[in-house]
This record gives structure tokens, sequence and C-alpha cells, in this order.
């Protein structure tokens, strides 16, 4: 029956493994690909007298499939991120930037009067043609004539024109506009989904063999009982900061932290507490089992989450909406992994050697 339960565990493996890597061969979607479409280019414009030339840019972009799409764009003056674009005056760049996109057939799909700005949208697009105008005004009249057509009402347009200081805007000069386009489909993402599962399952049934070779190694009745209490430790350490957890969301303490994240991070907590409590009462490694192995194993993992929270930050992930999202969990579990376990692990060998000399000094 071992013998058996062992071929299926490798036939198991071998096709998790074999269906990870045949899986992207297998469809042919752009999700496996990078980005549907990403595009950078840049326009340089004139003042004279305070008119502008060119008056409007435009870039075109194709859509092959019907569906929604992430939708993500920029437009600000050469020099500048979206580190500190908001804390620009239109004055600085002495026009105001606008944008609409309109369909083969003219009609308007999004618009926006944002000015100089970043920024992440779903659209839901068919499949054909589709061109972005940028139009840079300086004068009121213009811009509510552009606002009435291509983004609101007559009233609309002219509350949005008394927010903008016209008489800052103009004079002579030169300024270069560097512009971002990226473009990608989300209802393709199901391939994506499954790559993901299979990875997630051939993850589950690896650290499943490596908990059972770790059970099968025997635990003495001392660290039994120990390992008991430190459980009953950690359930209890999880009780109390999830309760501290639904307090601070109910009270709206940390209004920049989003609810699933700090719901997340209450299961931390407890798993620490019941670790480093089995750690500092040897009932963590079985008998004749090395610390040094389980140690590489958390500094291993913890570089993993530290990677993954490297990459969701320089792509932005982290914060969504204005508030901190769950791939924030990942440097979470970069400092557990790589500080708080493996220091807790060395410092209890060290004192274990030195514990160990002692007792041999006063046998002598």
């Amino acid at each position: 029956m071992k013998k058996k339960m062992t071929t299926i565990t490798i036939c198991l493996i071998v096709a998790l493994v074999l269906g990870i890597i045949i899986l992207p061969f297998g469809f042919k979607e752009d999700v496996f690909k990078g980005n549907y479409l990403r595009s950078n280019w840049s326009c340089d414009i004139t003042l004279t007298n305070g008119i502008t030339d060119p008056g409007h840019s435009v870039t075109d972009f194709t859509v092959d499939k019907t569906g929604e799409y992430s939708f993500s764009y920029s437009w600000m003056p050469e020099g500048i991120n979206s580190k500190n674009i908001y804390s620009l005056n239109p004055s600085v760049y002495r026009f105001v930037t606008t944008m609409h996109i309109t369909d083969s057939e003219g009609n308007i799909v999004y618009n926006t009067c944002g000015g100089a700005v970043t920024v992440d949208t779903k659209l839901m697009l068919s499949a054909g043609s589709y061109r972005i105008t940028y139009s840079y005004f300086t004068d009121r009249d213009a811009f509510t004539a552009y606002a009435k057509e291509y983004l609101c009402s007559a009233l609309e347009a002219e509350e949005l024109a008394d927010d903008i200081d016209f008489n800052a805007l103009g004079g002579d000069g030169s300024l270069t506009l560097a512009y971002s386009l990226t473009l990608r489909r989300n209802n393709d993402n199901i391939a994506f989904s499954i790559w993901i599962f299979l990875i997630i399952v051939l993850m589950m049934v690896l650290l499943g063999l490596f908990l059972q070779a770790r059970t099968a190694k025997a635990f003495d009745e001392r660290q039994e009982i120990e390992r008991g209490r430190g459980f009953r430790i950690g359930f209890i350490t999880f009780a109390v900061s999830l309760f501290l957890v639904m307090m601070i969301d109910i009270l709206n303490i940390l209004p920049m932290v989003h609810s699933h994240v700090l719901y997340t991070a209450a299961f931390f907590p407890g798993l620490v507490s019941y670790v480093l409590y089995c750690i500092e009462h040897e009932a963590y490694l079985a008998l004749n089992e090395k610390s040094t192995g389980v140690t590489i194993g958390f500094i291993f993992v913890g570089i993993g989450n530290a990677l993954a929270a490297f990459t969701n930050a320089a792509s932005g992930k982290m914060i969504s909406g204005g508030k901190l999202d769950l791939p924030v969990i990942n440097a979470l579990c970069a400092v557990i992994f790589i500080l708080i376990l493996p220091a807790a692990m060395i410092s209890k060998k060290i004192s274990s050697s030195k514990e160990t000399g002692t007792d041999d000094d006063d046998e002598e």
C-alpha cells in the first residue's frame, strides 16, 4: 500500500510539473507573454502668444477581442513621474491637458479632464479600432467648448472652467509631454488562473511530503507536551489578535490599510508565538533533527517573499485605492522568515551549546 501511494504521489508530481510547463504553450493568450499592448511616445509642444502647436495629438490602437480591459495611461511633462506630478500646478507647464477615446464610428468610450496625470481604470471594449485624442488648452472658451462636446453638460463645463486659473496659462516656450499606454485583457485570465492553481497544488503536495517526513521523526513525551502548550498559547494569541483586528476595523483606526489585509495579518501572531514557544522549549525539532536545514528553509521562504514584496512594490501593487493591499503580506512574511524565526533558531542553538559546555565542565 505504501509503495502504491508513493507511485501515485510521484505520478501526481510529474503531472503537475508537466502541466505547469506545457500550459503556457497550449494557450496562445497574451497573458503568458506580458501586456497585450504597451506603447510609449512623446509630443513636443510649442507655445507662441499663448497658442499651443499642435493643439492636440492622437494615437490609435486596435482591440482583437471584445471584453473587459485594464487600461493604464499617463501623460505628463518630461522628467516628471507619478510620485511628484500631483504637487505641480498647471501653470508650471502652462496649458491644460484633457483626453478622450473614440471608437471607429466616433462614439466616445472614455473621457477625462484630469490634466497631466497617471490613471488605471477598467474599460469594456468591443473588437475594433480606437483613437485616443489628447488636447491642450490655454483659453477658457476653447476648453469650455471641448468640455461641452466630449466631457459633460454645459453647466458642468463652466464649473470645470471655473476651477482653472487660465490667467496663469499661456505665454511663450516649449514643453515635451511623455505618454504611456498599457492595455491588458482581463477575460483571458482563466489560463493564468489555472496555471497559478497548478503551482499552488504542487507546492501543497511538496509541503505535505515535507511535513510527512518530519512527523515520521520521533518526538519524545516531553516535546509532545510542550507542543500542546505551544498550540494553546498560539490559539489564544490568535484569538486576541483577531479581536484587536476587529476593533481596529470597526473603529477605523488604520484607514490606510484594507480590511482583508488586517484579517490576514491576524493569523501571524498566533503562528509565530507557537513556533517561538516550541523553539524555546526544544519541541520544534524532532529528535536528532538538525536545526541548520530548518533555518535555511526559513531563510529560503523569507527570500522568496522578499523578492515578491520588492516586485509588488516596484509595480505599485502594494497600494490600491490609496490603501495597503494584500501584497504587503509578502513583506510581513519576509520579516518573519528572514529575521524572527532564524534568529530564534540560531539563538536557541547557541544557548543549548553553552548549556552543553557548562554540563561538561561540571562533570569534570
